[in-house]
């Protein structure tokens, strides 16, 4: 057994896993991307040693995306950054994510960001809202914005 890696764009080979280096933004839209059939999140676990074991195992042995914490090795030999993470997926889970990352819901970059009293919340957060018996603050009911609603809220995000 052996490890080859190479960009994968110009890679001579079929990958068994894709190894992405990426900053917590960067992530969020990935771990969205191959959440977005099923709605599970990728279950990681992290530590400060051999990250080539971490990024590379799990998704061979269990054919799971993993999310790794660059070690002292990848960061001293291989230039990995301070604010990098490593995201990997298996090769029969590339389509998958390349799918999710092109829907609606996703996310987009760079994260806009705003401030308010109370948010809109979707209809079925403010529907869980409602069944736990939570009010605004003005102690009106909780309501689900339309999707008129959120469309002109992010319009002027």
């Amino acid at each position: 057994m052996g490890l080859v890696s190479a960009p994968l764009g110009t890679a001579s080979f079929e990958p068994d896993v894709a190894v992405i280096y990426c900053n917590s933004a960067q992530l969020i839209r990935l771990l969205l991307g191959i959440a977005y059939e099923d709605g599970r999140d990728v279950p990681s676990v992290l530590g400060g040693h051999a990250v080539c074991v971490y990024a590379i195992v799990p998704p061979l042995l269990k054919g799971q995306c993993h999310v790794a914490v660059p070690c002292r090795g990848d960061r001293g030999r291989a230039g990995a950054q301070d604010d990098e993470l490593i995201f990997s997926v298996p090769k029969d889970k590339i389509g998958r994510l390349a799918h999710g990352l092109e829907q609606e819901g996703t996310g987009s970059m760079p994260t806009r960001f705003s401030m308010n009293a109370e948010y809109m919340l979707s209809p079925s957060y403010a529907e869980m809202a409602r069944r736990m018996g939570m009010k605004r603050a003005d102690g009106s009911e909780i309501k689900g914005y339309t999707a008129a609603e959120r469309r002109l809220e992010l319009q002027y995000r």
